[in-house]
């Protein structure tokens, strides 16, 4: 995600105010740019990520279990004083994301383990279960089983080549609440070099 400044300033307010005026305003809108990303961040990661509490999320919200992802989220803000810009990037390097962001389909390699229902372990963990055993069902699906005593087995995962993922749409939703405070506080804060001078 990123958020772009761009300082446009007319001749003739350029030879009232000199050329260092517009280095200033850049200064402040760097300034102001950060704090704004440093708020996307915590926005981010406060209202559209909760622990994971055996429920899947919905739209807008992402589960944290291990935090390996909460945790890769980076803010970095550039300015380009030829061009007059200042850049705001606020994002993560992690593979998955694009994929839980934006939705999309996920290949297996070759399978998938899915869970049928909410609250079991991941994957990795699947020897926390005790015993455990693939069977297709009667209508033909690959199943892992999980058996427990003298109880009859129960599916517990389902084996897929493919499965499609509906994006969370969280730092869409992040950028829509805080983008009008975000362009408010930068103008504010180059107003104020008007109102208490350079």
């Amino acid at each position: 995600m990123e958020l772009t400044t761009t300082l446009t300033m007319s001749p003739a307010l350029k030879r009232m105010l000199g050329d260092r005026f517009p280095s200033l305003v850049m200064a402040r809108i760097y300034q102001a740019t950060s704090s704004v990303m440093w708020k996307v961040l915590r926005h981010h990661q406060k209202k559209h990520m909760r622990p994971y509490a055996g429920a899947r999320s919905g739209l807008g919200m992402l589960n944290i279990r291990s935090g390996d992802l909460m945790n890769s989220f980076r803010v970095r803000v550039r300015m380009n004083k030829s061009k007059r810009t200042v850049r705001g990037e606020y994002g993560t390097h992690k593979r998955r994301w694009p994929i839980l962001e934006r939705g999309g389909i996920i290949w297996g390699n070759p399978w998938l383990t899915v869970p049928l229902r909410d609250g079991l372990p991941t994957a990795a963990n699947l020897r926390s279960m005790g015993q455990t055993f693939v069977r297709r069902s009667r209508s033909g699906k690959l199943l892992i089983w999980r058996r427990r005593g003298n109880m009859a087995p129960e599916p517990v995962y389902i084996l897929k080549q493919s499965v499609k993922i509906e994006g969370r749409r969280t730092l869409e939703q992040t950028m829509s609440e805080i983008k009008k405070k975000g362009a408010e506080e930068i103008t504010r804060a180059v107003r104020l070099l008007f109102t208490r001078g350079f």
